[in-house]
């Protein structure tokens, strides 16, 4: 799709900007001890959601949760399997005709640019776009091969900018829609044998921001929403093998939840568990050698030592979907 420019937000004066500052600070401070329950959520019956990694762990989940509310769920996966298991969940639960499947390996750019175009001709724009799927290699530095690195940064970072590429020029044309980046603490935070994934889910929370000051840029910030997701690690089999010393993983089901709770209450930043808002504020202010105790306290150097992961899955791509009426197919 053409996008077309849109003008340029006019700068206001010094002093009203310093108002409203102190007036979203206030507001910010307030909405921190709402609970969700008593928020207002915008109603997502009929709009078009579109999951990346949809196929297990948490994106299956968001998808059921999110059928369930009346929205339509478009899921994007590598994993055949998991789009198979994906289906048999929605038909268990009487919703089949609420998805839409595609099997695709979204760290190839082209393919992202033409299913993109095959899903608005046979669902329609995009309302909710949620960037969730990723890998994690689990490897030191020194011993992760330069094509494990690349791929890392292809899958959670790279097809994020690819994915909002090609749908948000729609929802700026219709001046609506939410883009939702799922990425992690260790966007935040440093651990071991994690720098690639690490550098990754940093790339995620600088390009959500970048991205909010963009739309606030050409007054869009209002209409199209964005969030960013920062879990602590959750118990999907993703980290299988990684032991934490202080604190449990997270389990799915809760994450996937607070993270539809919030796109509907459109919060702009979901930190889980909450506490790590703490966390973040106290590491900007303390010395670096500070984090060294910190870290193993934690049991940051022993936590990736027996890190198994997920087994390997085909990389071949194919799309298909539960009314099979369309295809696209590249190697």
């Amino acid at each position: 799709m053409v996008w077309t420019k849109s003008p340029i937000r006019p700068t206001n004066p010094m002093v009203l900007n310093f108002v409203l500052f102190f007036y979203y600070l206030f507001e910010g401070i307030v909405l921190f001890f709402i609970p969700d329950s008593f928020r207002e959520k915008k109603d997502v019956t009929g709009k078009n959601v579109l999951i990346t990694g949809g196929g297990s762990g948490i994106g299956q989940l968001m998808a059921l949760k999110l059928a369930k509310l009346g929205a339509r769920v478009i899921v994007w996966d590598i994993n055949e399997d998991g789009l198979e298991m994906t289906k048999q969940l929605f038909t268990a639960n009487k919703m089949e005709q609420q998805l839409h499947c595609y099997q695709i390996d979204i760290g190839k750019r082209e393919t992202i640019y033409q299913l993109a175009e095959l899903v608005r001709k046979q669902v329609g724009p995009i309302d909710i776009l949620i960037n969730n799927a990723g890998i994690v290699t689990g490897r030191a530095l020194l011993e992760t091969p330069d094509e494990c690195i690349e791929q890392s940064l292809r899958i959670n970072t790279l097809s994020h900018f690819y994915m909002v590429k090609a749908f948000l020029p729609e929802m700026i044309k219709r001046s609506s829609g939410h883009i939702v980046t799922i990425a992690s603490i260790a966007g935040n935070l440093s651990g071991c044998n994690l720098a690639d994934y690490h550098a990754s889910k940093f790339a995620n929370v600088g390009f959500d921001l970048a991205l909010r000051m963009e739309l606030a840029q050409i007054q869009l910030d209002s209409k199209i929403k964005t969030t960013i997701v920062k879990p602590f690690f959750i118990n999907t089999g993703m980290f299988a093998g990684a032991r934490s010393r202080m604190l449990p993983f997270l389990e799915p089901d809760h994450v996937a939840e607070r993270i539809v709770d919030g796109i509907r209450s459109e919060q702009s930043e979901i930190i889980l568990p909450w506490f790590f808002w703490f966390f973040f504020a106290i590491l900007v202010t303390v010395p670096s050698k500070c984090l060294i105790p910190l870290a193993d306290a934690f049991g940051v150097f022993t936590m990736m030592t027996q890190f198994r992961g997920r087994r390997n899955i085909s990389t071949n791509m194919k799309t298909s979907n539960n009314n099979n009426n369309g295809k696209l197919n590249n190697e």
